[in-house]
């Protein structure tokens, strides 16, 4: 296990196919079980890669079900929220321009 003292410097930030950021800058969310801060990480990406990315989550989740009878499909509501800040982030966009 790497020492604390091996982790590379914040904020640190990935970029992904030139469209989403992911970056980690200290700051903490809590953790919803035992309310202790955890290491938040912070994506942002413009509406079409929310749309795509909903639209896998999607269909992991149709395949799920298909595959197995307890298949929770925690992952809906993260499906909505993509697709509900894509649609927003369109309005805005339109908006400004």
């Amino acid at each position: 296990m790497p020492e604390p003292t091996d982790l590379p410097p914040l904020p640190w930030q990935q970029i992904i196919e030139r469209a989403t950021v992911v970056v980690i800058d200290g700051s903490t969310m809590p953790d919803p079980e035992t309310g202790q801060p955890r290491p938040a990480i912070t994506v942002r990406m413009p509406a079409y890669v929310a749309e795509s990315w909903a639209r896998a989550l999607a269909a992991w989740s149709a395949i799920g079900e298909m595959v197995e009878e307890t298949w929770r499909g925690d992952e809906l509501a993260t499906v909505a929220t993509l697709q509900a800040a894509a649609d927003v982030a369109r309005r805005v966009g339109d908006r400004q321009s």
